[in-house]
């Protein structure tokens, strides 16, 4: 049973990593076929673009607001609405909960 799974794996995931990792260091362009080596001149192509830099800033941005926002708010309201506090717990049971809405909730 584990032979099937290790051909999965190297079929589907580690032969098409390793394939990739051979072209990040190549010049390949569909015109002009024979591919030749770069090294890290495709890498220092990149990270010497402004607009690539300031995508990767974009992406630390997002990831330091967005994402842990999401992720303390999510924790935070998980915690309320579980009994982890009474008073927390009561306020989002009711106001979730269709059957037990606030008045100002109800449309």
């Amino acid at each position: 049973m584990v032979a099937p799974l290790l051909v999965f794996i190297l079929a589907l995931a580690l032969y098409p990593t390793v394939l990739t990792t051979i072209d990040a260091f190549m010049h390949i362009d569909a015109l002009t076929p024979p591919n030749h080596f770069a090294g890290f001149g495709n890498f220092t192509a990149i990270f010497s673009n402004p607009e690539i830099r300031q995508s990767f800033e974009n992406t630390g941005w997002y990831v330091l607001f967005g994402v842990m926002l999401t992720l303390v708010l999510g924790t935070a309201f998980g915690l309320c609405s579980s009994g982890a506090s009474e008073a927390g717990a009561s306020y989002w049971r009711s106001s979730s909960s269709p059957g037990r809405c606030p008045e100002w909730w109800k449309v």
